[in-house]
């Protein structure tokens, strides 16, 4: 995990070495979580959908094989 605080706005970011993740599973996970209004706290990708809902920018870098980056930066 990185992080960066520049008097305005916090950036976050966690990052893995596997870059498994894909484009869809990304779309799918957020997709999935947003249809619940009280969504099981197991259910896969509700770590990539709090940290969606809580960003006000939000990016997924994943580059297949190597690692997946998640982060983005929230105006305090």
């Amino acid at each position: 995990m990185r992080y960066r605080y520049d008097g305005r706005r916090i950036f976050l970011e966690v990052r893995d070495s596997w870059g498994s993740l894909t484009q869809g599973q990304v779309f799918s996970y957020l997709a999935v979580n947003t249809q619940e209004k009280e969504p099981d706290p197991d259910r896969t990708g509700r770590g990539l959908f709090f940290m969606w809902w809580m960003f006000d920018h939000f990016y997924v870098r994943i580059y297949p094989g190597q690692e997946t980056v998640i982060g983005g930066s929230l105006l305090l």
